[in-house]
């Protein structure tokens, strides 16, 4: 009897001290690989990225065509983006070129945006590469601070990066791969099998993750797949707190989202030096509707020319005039121009001056109001000046 209780006593052991082991070593991946992501050399890649919408229930389909330009050297970086085409709120894929420029450095950047409308006299243009930079910008935006203070709106590259992202670590907008992959197990009975991978999985509050990590390449994933339902967090909210599509004939079903379903594959690592990135992949996003509709947004991701980043990359592509209205996210109250290279503060000089710096800083949406309230005190001077002549009459 003591022998057969110390022979279980010695297997016990044995199995907890490989279960930590193992605990242990799934641990250090994870740690690897957001070492990966963190690194902070400098490197340079284009991308070419098709995406494609199809609804199940008639089988519509749209698409967007994008080329993003990235280049990265610490905490700097320079993104541009040209794309044509309109997938995500349109019955069907509508040429519209648009041009965005990011240029940052810490919390500071430069944000260029330009669509078809105003610059490109609504041409359509099939492919993205065609897409024309604009001569000057016509419009400009500083997100983040000029004079060092904390940024009202902190700056990620990662917005301007769309489904390219993923070189980040990104799988989608909201999840950081090392993060929900954070006290990961090793997963058992994959069906899917990469040779020379670590296939850990998590269960959370923004679903299932199972990844395949490759052991030789600081563990970047060679696939990943992401399953949401009922209860899980998708963005900041639960799944069923997704708004619908407000009008039904729309590319997006018109109902209640109830599960996703992400799979990230045909991913191709290049080495830039000792540094592994991610440049080739494929996505294939799945929306569930409570109808029983699909909706799959598929991407097909390309990256060329991965190289180190020079300092040159990082002067805006698109000329910034001298007098360019600048909308700064710290100090919104504030009016600022485009001048000499550098943001200064706008001298409106009197009261028209300063009213029609309102209606810039506002845009279009804020210039109904000021009509309106223009109006109105007419309507009132008007009221009040016919009830003085009668009673002087």
């Amino acid at each position: 009897m003591k022998r057969m209780l110390g022979l279980s006593f010695c297997v016990g052991s044995t199995i907890l001290f490989w279960g930590s082991i193992c605990v242990a070593e799934d641990r250090a991946s994870i740690e690897s690989l957001r070492t990966s992501y963190k690194q902070t050399d400098g490197f340079s890649l284009d991308f070419r990225d098709k995406e494609t919408l199809t609804r199940s229930k008639d089988g519509a389909t749209a698409s967007t065509k994008r080329v993003i330009v990235v280049r990265k050297d610490g905490n700097r970086w320079s993104v541009l983006s040209k794309e044509t085409g309109d997938a995500w709120l349109l019955p069907k894929s509508v040429e519209r070129s648009t041009c965005q420029e990011l240029i940052m450095d810490g919390s500071q950047g430069i944000s260029i945006r330009a669509q078809s409308g105003k610059n490109y006299r609504g041409k359509r243009y099939s492919n993205a590469e065609m897409v024309p930079l604009p001569a000057e910008a016509n419009e400009m935006s500083l997100v983040g601070s000029i004079d060092g203070s904390p940024p009202y709106q902190q700056l990620n590259p990662q917005d301007y990066l769309e489904v390219s992202q993923f070189i980040l670590g990104y799988v989608d907008p909201w999840t950081f791969l090392p993060d929900v992959l954070a006290g990961a197990t090793k997963a058992e009975g994959v069906s899917v099998q990469i040779p020379n991978s670590l296939v850990v999985e998590k269960v959370g509050p923004k679903g299932k993750v199972t990844a395949w990590l490759d052991t030789q390449n600081g563990f970047l994933p060679r696939r990943v797949e992401h399953q949401r339902k009922q209860g899980d967090i998708l963005g900041e909210n639960d799944i069923l707190g997704q708004i619908p599509a407000q009008k039904p004939g729309r590319i997006w079903p018109a109902a209640k989202l109830i599960a996703t379903d992400l799979v990230i594959d045909r991913i191709e690592i290049e080495k830039l030096g000792d540094r592994p990135i991610t440049t080739n992949f494929r996505t294939r996003f799945k929306y569930k509707y409570i109808d029983g509709q699909e909706l799959l947004v598929s991407n097909e991701v390309a990256g060329s020319n991965l190289g180190k980043s020079g300092r040159a990359a990082f002067s805006p592509t698109i000329v910034i005039p001298d007098g360019t209205h600048v909308q700064v996210d710290s100090t919104p109250q504030i009016n600022y121009v485009w001048r000499g290279g550098q943001i200064e503060p706008e001298v409106t000089p009197g009261i028209l001056g300063r009213f029609e710096a309102g209606i810039r800083r506002g845009g279009s949406s804020r210039r109904p109001t000021v009509i309106g309230l223009v109006v109105v005190t007419a309507l009132i001077l008007g009221v009040i000046g016919f009830a003085w002549r009668r009673r002087n009459k």
